[in-house]
């Protein structure tokens, strides 16, 4: 495929869906940052794989899979995260650091890791970014 050809693609693609794909996204989320948040990794995305992809049936098709999958991705992600702050808010405050509360401690962060290591590997490395990194989501 010549560069002009992916261009035009790329472009008509982007202007025929973007909107639709908005929508379907923020009607998953209902927010609309993280929707255009969202519908913009999606094109990304695209773009940069538009010169090897190979579209099975449509490529409105894979662009609504892509959202659904990326919606997901993302609640999973957020999940993980609501999870290990619910704990910190709950857990009593501690003076003196004790050998038992050192090895919980230890366990809470290997089960965190493992919950980590079971998602998606983008998902993955965009948590580990913004949490251990203080990168945002983009």
């Amino acid at each position: 495929m010549n560069v002009d050809h992916v261009r035009r693609l790329f472009t008509q693609l982007y202007e025929e869906n973007w909107v639709k794909l908005y929508v379907h996204v923020f009607r998953m989320l209902d927010d609309r940052d993280e929707a255009r948040d969202i519908v913009q990794e999606i094109f990304a995305n695209l773009w940069d794989r538009m010169d090897r992809l190979e579209i099975q049936h449509s490529y409105r098709a894979y662009l609504f899979r892509s959202a659904r999958n990326l919606v997901i991705n993302r609640m999973a992600s957020q999940d993980v995260g609501r999870k290990y702050e619910s704990y910190l808010e709950h857990r009593a405050p501690v003076f003196e650091i004790m050998p038992d509360e050192l090895l919980r401690e230890k366990e809470l962060v290997q089960q965190i890791e493992d919950a980590i290591e079971h998602l998606p590997r983008k998902m993955a490395l965009i948590f580990k970014k913004s949490r251990y990194e203080q990168r945002s989501y983009h």
